[in-house]
């Protein structure tokens, strides 16, 4: 199973560790506003397939598909 986790900020990091402690695939789009870097590095280091970019900028989405398929897509990108 491979998915797609758009923020990894405190919610989205939490599921990214979740889902690669159970062996999925994720991949990960974030634009690097507020998520800590070190979490970033953390994910990447356990398996994470990180893909700099935000959602609002085609391009950067559709780069995050080429690592696809995806089974799910679990949203939590949002600026405070």
């Amino acid at each position: 199973m491979a998915a797609l986790v758009a923020g990894l900020g405190y919610m989205g990091a939490a599921l990214a560790e979740a889902l690669l402690a159970r062996g999925e695939r994720v991949v990960g789009l974030d634009n690097r506003f507020s998520t800590d870097e070190r979490v970033i590095a953390r994910l990447v280091a356990a398996g994470l397939v990180f893909v700099p970019g935000d959602i609002a900028a085609p391009v950067e989405v559709a780069a995050t598909f080429a690592h696809g398929p995806f089974d799910t897509l679990y949203l939590f990108a949002a600026q405070a």
